[in-house]
């Protein structure tokens, strides 16, 4: 999976811009994205995958304990 281009910081911030108004273009020109990201970002505004590691052995114990 390739690294985001935008930290959540900056996702929050180009959605709250684009809601007072904002133009798409300027923002991806200001923030070195497509424009069409910012297009996706507005229609889909949840935050990317984690890309922190699965806990596998949680999810093994969930099932092994009878709890999943």
């Amino acid at each position: 999976m390739a690294k985001p281009k935008l930290t959540p910081q900056q996702r929050e911030e180009i959605l709250l811009r684009r809601q007072a108004g904002e133009r798409g273009v300027d923002l991806a020109a200001e923030y070195g994205v497509s424009k069409h990201t910012i297009t996706r970002l507005a229609a889909n505004p949840s935050p990317p995958p984690s890309s922190e590691p699965f806990n596998w052995l949680a999810v093994r114990s969930l099932y092994q304990g009878g709890e999943a």
